[in-house]
């Protein structure tokens, strides 16, 4: 199709392309998932994952290396809530390499299921390496039971480096000025 195209429309085509994947707030995402909780996550909870703390420290860690990501701006968290003996509210805070993005909270009429949410946020630099926390913000009083939290997963969310529009502009760029210098050559065997 492309060799059938004329060179102005392919140009078109071109630009359009660079419009859509380089515009401010359209571009394409960088994303990075990872098993959370997952057997590599340092867990502070009662008799291993039973959690009402914060005195305690409870709470789930864990660092992520070599995601590719320079900063991130979007966490998506989803794992299952698998035991709930709640009769108050247990609050916790999120956090990506130590700063805090949102919190969540679970109660008795919630139950058991699965937590999907997602929080934005502005960028923080990670270079590559992010640390993620789910730490218990309240105490929970004795005797008003504790939840528990399966394996799950998180994803991180990053805008490409302003430098990914550029290569991407030049390469475009390169590619439209060979397609002219090929319609050229083109035009100029027939004239003969």
């Amino acid at each position: 199709m492309i060799s059938t195209m004329k060179t102005k429309e392919l140009i078109w085509l071109v630009a359009g392309i660079l419009g859509i994947s380089c515009s401010p707030g359209v571009r394409a995402e960088a994303i990075y998932t990872a098993a959370y909780p997952s057997s590599s996550s340092i867990v502070v909870a009662n008799v291993g994952t039973y959690f009402w703390s914060v005195a305690r420290g409870d709470g789930i860690t864990q660092t992520f290396s070599g995601t590719g990501l320079t900063s991130v701006n979007q966490l998506d968290l989803n794992f299952p809530v698998t035991y709930n003996s709640l009769l108050s509210e247990i609050d916790w805070n999120v956090r990506v390499n130590g700063t805090s993005v949102g919190t969540w909270n679970w109660n008795s009429a919630n139950g058991t299921g699965q937590f999907v949410q997602s929080y934005n946020f502005p960028a923080i630099t990670g270079n590559g390496t992010y640390t993620i926390q789910m730490l218990v913000a309240n105490e929970v009083p004795s005797g008003y039971g504790s939840i528990a939290i399966g394996f799950g997963d998180m994803t991180l969310h990053a805008v490409p480096e302003p430098s990914s529009c550029a290569l991407l502009s030049g390469g475009s760029a390169l590619f439209v000025f060979i397609r002219r210098r090929q319609a050229r050559s083109v035009t100029a065997s027939t004239a003969c």
